[in-house]
């Protein structure tokens, strides 16, 4: 082919020699050479202009586009794209005006621009023949899928009802399958976790039935994670487990990374820490060999808090360290931030408290808006109890003092009564009295009982009087656990008096 399109380029037929230099463009640009593509496709647009070969025109427009696309300018490849819809709709091109529409969809979806990918498929839609069952099917699922990305949920299922009628009047099997688990994804978007378990339970017997690996691996992947997410581990482990074996059979490497992340993700969820540890070090080979960092970052970040949290901190840290690294590089701020606070998390547990604190700093810098209150909140926790250790008592109180404001601000009742316990450990390692320890539990006890969060008191407590017996010994031992009891015993449900 390419030598026939170096000799087209030459041919005194301008439209033979328009189609060669759009060829050969096509191929630069495919090969990585953007430059030189758009010289042969700038230059076959040119020709067709000359030669008023509309058509020819609007595929080097197209095809301009494309050379974009590929290298990832995708403000350059819409402009193209409209530009060649225009003409084409202008000339009455149907065929060239459903590949620009069809373009446009896909730029549009991916810079979240959902409402200009639901009208370019709408016209899309309507130039497509009655009998072409697999792009209408795709188109209506597309378009379905951008519906549910503005919120318009009935629209959206709309479509996929018109998607699976098409699809099943053609007996298409296939189709069928991938209806049912954008079907499935519509309602679990939409909150719906039962029908979307059906669905997607359909969607695995279709796949069955079609003995196509591929589409058994997608019905089975969203069926477990829909499981995972309405908690049942247990039917989420089954059907990973199922995908881990399919996926080795296929030699998959991507795929059985994946799966295994997210095994490990239930076995976790289980309390299966060391299965999930061993699901993850094995992905994290795939990872480092396939030289997928932004994904081995996830994989890192999860085997280290597992570590952080069966006490062997020293064996997470340079984990937590790496992951935090590769999302600083790849600009991931929200899992930068949550690396960071869990990495301080265990480094203050071990005893550092300047490394937490480096990390704490580190992580509030990076604090973007309002709508992070809650890991803002933990930060400034965190960072008070490393300038506790450190001896900058003001300062920790202060960090706590901004903590609870946030909390007020945000109306984070259960986030200030966690907030509100860690200033007994601020007070006990300034060495105050057993009383004026326990004046913030009994504060945080109060405002529990206020706003109904007696479940997070609880587990706040245990944790900041089980730090404060450990760390500062038997000063605090009796007293502490005394008043530990007395709270956790006080609670009552209300009742009226009787007369």
């Amino acid at each position: 082919m390419v030598f026939d399109a170096a000799y087209d380029l030459a041919n005194p037929d301008p439209r033979t020699r328009a189609k060669a230099y759009i060829e050969r463009g096509i191929s630069l640009a495919e090969a990585g050479d953007h430059d030189a593509a758009m010289t042969h496709l700038e230059e076959a647009e040119r020709i067709a202009t000359e030669a008023d070969a509309v058509d020819l025109i609007v595929s080097s427009r197209i095809n301009q586009g494309y050379a974009y696309t590929v290298q990832g300018d995708r403000a350059s490849s819409i402009r193209l794209y409209v530009e060649a819809a225009d003409r084409a709709r202008d000339a009455g091109d149907a065929m060239r005006l459903a590949i620009a529409l069809g373009n446009l969809d896909v730029e549009f979806k991916l810079e979240d621009r959902h409402p200009e990918a639901i009208a370019a498929l709408t016209e899309y839609i309507d130039l497509l023949a009655e009998d072409d069952t697999q792009g209408r099917v795709e188109a209506f699922m597309s378009r379905a899928v951008s519906r549910i990305e503005t919120g318009e949920f009935d629209e959206a299922f709309a479509d996929l009802e018109e998607a699976d009628r098409i699809a099943t009047e053609a007996d298409d099997t296939s189709l069928m399958c991938l209806v049912r688990m954008n079907q499935g994804y519509a309602y679990s978007r939409n909150e719906d976790l039962p029908a979307a378990t059906v669905l997607y339970g359909t969607a695995v017997d279709l796949a069955r039935t079609i003995e196509a690996p591929e589409y058994l691996e997608g019905a089975l992947m969203n069926l477990a994670q829909v499981n995972r997410a309405n908690a049942n581990q247990q039917a989420a482990d089954g059907q990973f487990a199922e995908l881990e074996r399919i996926t080795r059979s296929t030699g998959n490497a991507a795929l059985l990374a994946d799966v295994l992340y997210w095994r490990g993700v239930v076995l976790q969820d289980m309390g299966r820490r060391q299965p999930a540890l061993e699901k993850w070090r094995e992905e994290e080979l795939i990872r480092r060999e396939l030289g997928q960092e932004r994904y081995l970052a996830d994989c890192l970040a999860a085997q280290a808090e597992a570590l952080r949290r069966r006490g062997e901190r020293d064996a997470a840290d340079p984990l937590y360290a790496e992951a935090a690294n590769i999302y600083e590089r790849f600009g991931v701020r929200p899992a930068l931030i949550s690396t960071l606070y869990e990495h301080g998390l265990s480094l203050w547990a071990n005893t550092k408290p300047e490394e937490a604190l480096e990390r704490a700093d580190k992580a509030l810098a990076l604090i973007g808006d309002e709508s992070e209150h809650d890991i803002h909140v933990r930060l400034l926790a965190l960072r008070a109890t490393a300038l506790a250790d450190l001896g900058e008592s003001s300062a920790a109180e202060e960090a706590l003092d901004a903590a609870e404001s946030l909390c007020e601000q945000a109306a984070s009742h259960s986030l200030k009564v966690w907030t509100i316990t860690r200033r007994a450990y601020v007070f006990a390692r300034q060495g105050r009295s057993p009383e004026e320890v326990g004046s913030p539990l009994r504060r945080a006890f109060d405002d529990a009982a206020m706003y109904d969060e007696v479940d997070t008191f609880k587990a706040a407590l245990n944790e900041t009087t089980s730090h404060i017996v450990a760390r500062f010994g038997e000063k605090y031992r009796q007293p502490i656990e005394a008043l530990r009891e007395e709270l956790l015993t006080g609670w009552h449900t209300p009742a009226p008096q009787e007369l």
